[in-house]
């Protein structure tokens, strides 16, 4: 009986382990910085980032910023891909994502992003004339892991 439990806790220990690698391989925690993203996310809430640099529109991604020789990170919710046509009023709430080009439009190049935040008073993003390569996205924002009431 003694020796059933002991290998029952070493089974667990190495679940444990493998379980944890897993984990820590292809997920990353990260606390929000700013108010960008409210009201879906709020400076300060803690997330559960999945490192997948294949994103969707839609989808709310935490990437390096587009400054050269910054190593600080942002989260933003992806409008349009490579290949799309956006158009915009500049610092305004207007965006216009197709797949067609509809009078001044502008064609997102492949291999980027044209990312914006959900607070557009509060957003430094690509309405200001950046866009983001698809090399410089960690990955993408599956879960608010706190404050625990307020899950999207």
């Amino acid at each position: 009986m003694k020796r059933s439990k002991e290998i029952k806790g070493v089974f667990y220990f190495f679940l444990f382990l493998i379980l944890f690698f897993i984990f820590i391989n292809n997920f990353f925690i990260y606390k929000v910085s700013g108010k960008s993203m409210s009201p879906t996310l709020n400076d300060g809430d803690i997330i559960l980032v999945f490192k997948e640099k294949k994103c969707a529109v839609g989808d709310i991604v935490v990437f390096f910023s587009v400054e050269k020789g910054d190593n600080k990170k942002l989260v933003k919710r992806v409008e349009g891909r490579g290949g799309m046509y956006v158009s915009f009023e500049k610092g305004g709430k207007f965006i216009n994502i197709s797949e067609k080009k509809t009078g001044k439009a502008y064609k997102i190049p492949k291999g980027f992003c044209f990312v914006v935040g959900d607070n557009f008073n509060y957003s430094f993003d690509s309405r200001e004339g950046w866009l983001v390569n698809e090399r410089l996205i960690i990955g993408k924002v599956v879960l608010r892991v706190y404050p625990f009431k307020l899950f999207f």
